[in-house]
């Protein structure tokens, strides 16, 4: 469903296009100002150059390949490649006693919360957004933790079912500082098309993020309560979903990058 083919079928066939396969944007070319792209000179995968002019440039490699074209172009700004941030994804599992209705819903999720999302607590600690992930618990985890305390059969299908309609998973997503050491470099070494490797640094999170995500935490168990919380398990979600920063837009941002 994220294939470029399920939502860009009508540009691809369009006839002003010409999609370049097996290329990559080596480097920025800029007028004798220094101020303005003109041309992106590219390299082929067989290792053959081409320059392509343009009186528009648009850059769309992402928060990483996007800096290291920039870097590659000596266009190293005081902000260019720094303050990467990917959104941290926490995933919080309420066993509880009452059962959750795991497994309804039209997709993955239908509802978010918005209660942790603004406040003066954000001078102190980070937002949240919050939801419910409707599948419910992983079938496959519940089933390997029974094989392992060495259940087997119906039995270890039971327990399985049991713990997957009494957990509420809820996927909380969260903010941090804006940190200049979390950024993208160019490496010494290269790729197939003789390009450096673009290099992530990523150091861990601030104290910001973790309050915030304990604040979400408790909350979350008092507002719970009702339904009989049992546990609470703490789990890291998949991370590079939402790839930020590392180049800044002009006048769209301010010092803070807000």
């Amino acid at each position: 469903r994220f294939s470029a083919l399920n939502g860009l079928g009508d540009v691809l066939d369009h006839e002003g296009l010409e999609l370049r396969t097996q290329t990559a944007a080596a480097r920025l070319r800029l007028d004798s100002g220094g101020r303005r792209a003109t041309a992106v000179e590219c390299v082929r995968a067989d290792g053959s150059r081409l320059t392509i002019r343009a009186a528009q440039l648009v850059l769309a490699g992402g928060g990483f390949d996007t800096p290291a074209l920039l870097l590659r172009s000596g266009l190293d700004r005081p902000a260019t490649g720094r303050y990467l941030f990917d959104h941290a994804h926490v995933t919080l599992l309420f066993r509880l006693r009452r059962a959750t209705g795991a497994g309804r819903g039209a997709s993955l999720s239908t509802g978010m919360s918005l209660a942790f999302l603004e406040g003066p607590f954000r001078a102190r600690r980070s937002a949240a957004l919050v939801s419910p992930f409707n599948p419910g618990l992983r079938m496959d985890a519940a089933i390997v933790d029974g094989l392992v305390r060495g259940s087997e059969g119906s039995r270890v299908r039971r327990a399985a079912l049991e713990r997957w309609r009494h957990t509420l998973p809820l996927d909380v997503l969260l903010e941090d500082v804006p940190q200049p050491r979390r950024r993208v470099t160019l490496g010494t070494r290269r790729d197939a098309f003789g390009l450096p490797f673009a290099r992530v640094a990523y150091p861990p999170s601030t104290a910001y993020e973790l309050d915030g995500q304990r604040a979400v935490r408790r909350e979350l168990e008092r507002r719970l309560a009702p339904l009989g919380v049992e546990e609470v398990e703490e789990r890291r979600g998949p991370a590079g979903a939402h790839i930020l920063g590392t180049c800044r837009i002009g006048d769209v941002v301010d010092a803070d990058l807000r």
